[in-house]
């Protein structure tokens, strides 16, 4: 089907391409790690500060279980949480330590934010805070460089 520009309906598609494209671009330069994942905590996207968080570009951690990213000692508890997440608009915040891909861990809170569309499966926003490095590392800093989507870490000294 193919709709003229000028038509009602065509600038109302152009208006939510655009609306879709500028809240793409507030998700990758958000400084906020943010992971999105389906209902079962698999992850679909991951903005530049989770990249560095998680220190692994997406390509490495999209398809992967959120559990994977969770120290050992806190996996039951965060099935536990994801769980409750699913079934509740308010899940609260609570604290768990991620680990990332090369090994360094470090504490975070998280608040996971629902998303439900009439014609898609719901998804999971997980927005993480580091609060303390929990082993092997200082805290990482964000520096990000949205317009090619590369990947800098810097250590605080």
């Amino acid at each position: 089907m193919n709709i003229r520009a000028d038509t009602p309906l065509a600038r109302v598609e152009a208006e939510l391409k655009d609306q879709r494209r500028q809240m793409r671009d507030l998700f990758v330069q958000m400084p906020v790690p943010c992971v999105v994942t389906d209902a079962t905590g698999v992850v679909i996207d991951a903005n530049p500060a989770a990249e560095a968080l998680l220190r692994s570009p997406l390509q490495h951690i999209r398809g992967r279980p959120m559990t994977q990213f969770v120290g050992r000692e806190d996996r039951i508890e965060f099935r536990k949480h994801m769980s409750q997440a699913k079934h509740s608009p308010d899940a609260g915040e609570w604290r768990w330590t991620v680990t990332a891909t090369d090994g360094i861990a470090c504490d975070v809170i998280t608040n996971i934010s629902l998303v439900i569309h009439p014609d898609a499966p719901m998804e999971m926003r997980w927005f993480l805070r580091q609060v303390a490095v929990a082993s092997k590392s200082r805290p990482i800093s964000y520096a990000s460089a949205h317009s090619d989507r590369s990947l800098t870490l810097r250590s605080s000294l």
